[in-house]
């Protein structure tokens, strides 16, 4: 008899028709109501939005489930949608425990909770926007220049102690370098989010550090030059390390493979880390973030390999060749993509075709993957989009008008809201944006929240729509921008 009911019910719940479980449910007799069938009731609940009553529930039978980490997701499932995260946060940390634990087999679980994990810790930003921390590390940057110019004639072994302690007030998750022609290097390190938040703190630099103080905001070219790194006593060159290349003209991409004899004697993971370390101190952060698409290792000389050390000018000369734009930044980067619409009530699976600067947040979206995020958030900026609806009524004619409307909004976001790009008061960046079938979408990275959507507010009302904006992930929630308040403290 149970095993009919669970069988039902998960049907049932494939079908969405949550609703329909809570009624078969509750109208079991209590006596028939084990740990299993109030778990699946919690989790129905839990679907209708009705976690008060899930949790009623789940505190029910928290003594037979102490090792259930189903039991351990629902509940922190619960809490976290009803606004409390601190105590959801316990809950699903358990979860993920008891999953290693008893090395269950169930990666759907293990994967949600790791992203409900991880949306715990979003905007965690001590309610201090990136702009206001920019501004606050410059302030103390100023305040102690000179003892940071001291350490650096005097070769102090203090120095990047000291200097760090002024980078945190922006985030503990930013490394640097140095140097001792007072260039002040970030790294991205393989943080994609660093390429579009870095560049904000270098544009606010006061005019007064120019002309002695260099700052970049990610590991810089070597121009060619050969250096080598040592590897457990083994030194390795960039010249000794071969390299062959594949260019796809229409994504403008570089596929390549690597060789060097070293690499076959270790494990091969580590020769991944050791050459994209080389190769991204040899061309440089930001042209390996462009253009290196794919990258694999040969465990031989190939023909036509050449040294790491020409990599860089032969991108430079097979783009010029095919009269391609060298881009050295990823903030500067732009991609087009295409999509066919799907019938599912979600945002943005509606959308057709679109552009954008920062690809990773669409492939993040539609994979449920929140890393880049939820780190943007804890930095006080925000990835977000912008939404409308339409009507075109299959017209030629109202579609053009519709698309002219889209550019001229995503134009006069970019110059009358968010301010030059290239500006110590700019507030935002435009990523990109697409159409879809239904709406608009205007992907933006927000520097600081309260400012865009004060002045977004005065702009967007000149236009005759309703604009919504959401996190720039899945299952976020959607707000109508002149009913998003956020508190002034």
């Amino acid at each position: 008899m149970k095993r009919k009911i669970v069988e039902e019910i998960e049907k049932l719940h494939k079908e969405n028709k949550h609703d329909k479980i809570i009624q078969i449910i509750y109208s079991m007799n209590e006596n028939d109501r084990d740990h299993t069938i109030i778990s699946l009731l919690a989790r129905a609940l839990n679907n209708i939005q009705n976690y008060d009553e899930a949790l009623n529930h789940l505190m029910y039978i928290r003594e037979e489930a102490i090792d259930d980490p189903l039991w351990y997701f629902r509940t922190g499932y619960a809490y976290y949608y009803s606004g409390n995260k601190e105590t959801a946060k316990m809950y699903i940390k358990k979860t993920i425990e008891l999953i290693e634990k008893q090395n269950i087999q169930n990666n759907e679980l293990y994967e949600e909770s790791e992203r409900l994990y991880k949306l715990c810790f979003e905007d965690e930003d001590n309610n201090i926007s990136f702009t206001q921390r920019v501004d606050m590390f410059w302030r103390w940057f100023d305040e102690n220049e000179y003892e940071i110019s001291q350490m650096i004639e005097n070769k102090s072994n203090e120095l990047i102690d000291f200097v760090n302690n002024g980078i945190k007030i922006i985030s503990d998750d930013i490394s640097f370098n140095i140097n001792k022609n007072y260039e002040f290097i970030f790294y991205a390190d393989g943080k994609n989010y660093l390429f579009y938040l870095i560049p904000r703190i270098i544009y606010a630099m006061p005019e007064k550090f120019y002309g002695k103080w260099s700052f970049l905001p990610c590991i810089p070219s070597s121009n060619g030059n050969d250096f080598s790194i040592q590897i457990n006593g083994n030194y390795i060159s960039t010249n000794e390390i071969l390299v062959k290349m594949e260019f796809d003209e229409e994504n403008d991409k570089f596929d390549l493979i690597f060789y060097n004899e070293y690499f076959n004697t270790i494990d091969t993971e580590e020769a991944y880390n050791i050459f994209l370390l080389m190769m991204e101190n040899s061309i440089g952060e930001g042209l390996a973030k462009v253009y290196i698409r794919y990258a694999d290792i040969s465990n031989k000389k190939l023909k036509n390999m050449m040294p790491l050390t020409e990599l860089e000018e032969y991108i430079n000369k097979t783009l010029i060749f095919f009269r391609k734009e060298l881009i050295t930044k990823p903030i500067d980067q732009h991609f087009s993509y295409t999509f066919e619409p799907k019938d599912i009530e979600l945002p943005r699976y509606d959308i057709i075709t679109g552009t954008t600067s920062y690809y990773e947040t669409i492939n993040d979206y539609y994979n449920g993957i929140v890393d880049d995020i939820v780190a943007i958030s804890q930095y006080g900026a925000r990835a977000l989009f912008l939404t409308y609806s339409y009507d075109d009524d299959n017209d030629d004619k109202v579609k053009r008008e519709i698309l002219n409307e889209r550019y001229e909004i995503q134009y006069r976001l970019e110059k009358e809201v968010l301010g030059e790009k290239e500006s110590g008061e700019c507030i935002g960046i435009v990523l990109g944006g697409a159409i879809g079938i239904y709406n608009i979408y205007i992907d933006l990275i927000i520097y600081n929240e309260k400012e865009f959507i004060k002045r977004a507010k005065v702009f967007l009302a000149e236009y005759d729509r309703n604009f919504y904006i959401s996190k720039l992930r899945k299952y976020a929630d959607m707000k109508n921008i002149f009913d998003y308040y956020i508190d002034e403290e």
